[in-house]
């Protein structure tokens, strides 16, 4: 595969976005000044065919505030083949979690309080999520009409709803621990981690694990109280304990919610090493 596209965003992050020849999309981060590159991949939601999605292009302007991303994408929506241009989300939303835009190929509604939203024609049939006054609602289908129920409580109204595709969980994989033991390096010996404790700035919604299916919140559920918005987390979280999983490299995952925002800046385990 070879590189059809590729734009610089400078400004609020160096970010190269780079378009593949087969609808991939990856990112290219940098800080020079402390010799930092790193390449990850930028996937959108909705599928091509029998594939995923496919970016075709990409383009960056200068914005008032921030240079601005724009991809065209190819989806299929209803056996048709569609193209859609959007604009990449601002990871400068603020403080107030209502104003994250996380969901792609988004409408937004901002008025009276409502259960019900219309305009997204455009994903008809299609399977989707809403952030409702930051509450993240998923499983949603579009009607025929454009119209998407917001299934919460039946008697819960929102004022500030963005509906869209709901991408991937994001994640992050730390890499493999060498812990310094009496007996050396834990080089080749299992090693289990114990507990996390992460610093994050404006994130919602975190998990982490040693495989997939052991999973557990870095915070305990609590009711989901409608009428105040969900406060997203910014430093350091309590020590979250890992359920038991051995391994060589001290493996564990930290996952996000499509959607939601997920910024990790440390991650500090807590480590038990096979004598």
């Amino acid at each position: 595969r070879r590189i059809v596209a590729w734009v610089y965003q400078q400004d609020p992050h160096s970010i190269v976005h780079v378009v593949m020849s087969d609808g991939e999309m990856l990112k290219l981060t940098f800080v020079p000044d402390q010799n930092v590159f790193a390449w990850g991949p930028s996937r959108v939601p909705g599928v091509f065919g029998d594939g995923a999605a496919r970016v075709i292009d990409v383009v960056c302007t200068e914005g008032a505030e921030e240079d601005e991303v724009t991809i065209l994408v190819k989806r299929t929506i209803a056996g048709q083949t569609k193209q859609y241009i959007e604009r990449l989300y601002s990871l400068n939303w603020g403080k107030d979690i209502r104003d994250y835009k996380g969901l792609h190929c988004s409408i937004e509604y901002d008025g009276a309080p409502t259960n019900k939203v219309y305009g997204a024609h455009h994903l008809k049939g299609e399977t989707v999520a809403a952030l409702a006054d930051g509450w993240l609602l998923e499983g949603l289908t579009v009607a025929a009409d454009g119209s998407v129920q917001l299934d919460a409580d039946p008697e819960v109204k929102f004022s500030k709803v963005l509906v869209g595709l709901q991408p991937e969980a994001p994640y992050v994989v730390p890499l493999p621990i060498s812990e310094e033991t009496r007996q050396g390096a834990s080089d080749g010996r299992s090693i289990r981690v114990t507990g996390v404790v992460i610093s994050m700035l404006r994130t919602l919604g975190l998990e982490v694990g040693p495989t997939d299916i052991k999973m557990l919140p870095m915070r305990k559920p609590a009711q989901a109280d409608w009428s105040q918005p969900p406060a997203p987390q910014t430093g350091l979280s309590e020590l979250t304990k890992l359920l038991p999983a051995w391994s060589k490299e001290g493996y564990f995952k930290v996952r996000g919610r499509g959607g939601l925002p997920f910024h990790i800046r440390a991650i500090h385990p807590d480590v038990t090493v096979v004598k």
